[in-house]
């Protein structure tokens, strides 16, 4: 019905001349490098932050709560762009992305806030604590040392261990001492 002659698969065939369907199509051929995923992400995420900015700007007549969103808002696009510019150590560059650009921002929250001085006797060490925990639980998958099993007991720990440092760091900041509540 399509036009396409049909063959009897046990005969030998001669090989036509003219194949009559495509090898590939033009669709297939259409790939869209880095360059493109970036520039999406940017408009993506720039449409959100301007608007945030405008809001804040006509409602204060300056800008004050519009950081915050558009603070995030690059958090989450240097949180994408760093995997797809990375090459070979892609997850290891964009776990020591990830801190940097968190503790920024996390830091920049501290300071336009003016709540207090949290960020570095307890945010910056317990950030670095579980990007550091991170970073081993991907080592020893990576090389095999553990099964899956093994590992998830691995990750739970990890877990426990941050949460007994945060704990630590919170209590250490406002009572000037360690113990557990």
């Amino acid at each position: 019905l399509c036009g396409i002659p049909v063959h009897d698969p046990l005969e030998s065939q001669p090989a036509p001349a003219v194949k009559p369907y495509p090898i590939r199509t033009p669709e297939q051929d259409l790939r869209r490098g880095k360059k493109f995923f970036i520039t999406l992400a940017a408009l993506l995420l720039l449409g959100p932050a301007l608007l945030c900015f405008l809001i804040d700007l006509l409602l204060t007549g300056g800008v004050s709560w519009s950081v915050y969103p558009m603070g995030a808002l690059t958090l989450l696009f240097i949180t994408a762009a760093v995997p797809i510019l990375a090459g070979k150590y892609r997850t290891y560059l964009s776990l020591a992305t990830g801190f940097a650009t968190l503790s920024a921002y996390l830091r920049l929250v501290e300071a336009i806030s003016g709540t207090g001085n949290w960020f570095y006797p307890i945010v910056l060490p317990a950030l670095a604590l579980g990007t550091l925990l991170t970073t081993v639980a991907i080592i020893l998958y990576r090389c095999d040392k553990l099964n899956k099993v093994s590992l998830l007991a691995v990750i739970f720990a990890f877990a426990s261990l941050e949460c007994l440092a945060i704990e630590c760091l919170h209590t250490l900041a406002l009572d000037g001492g360690v113990h557990f509540s």
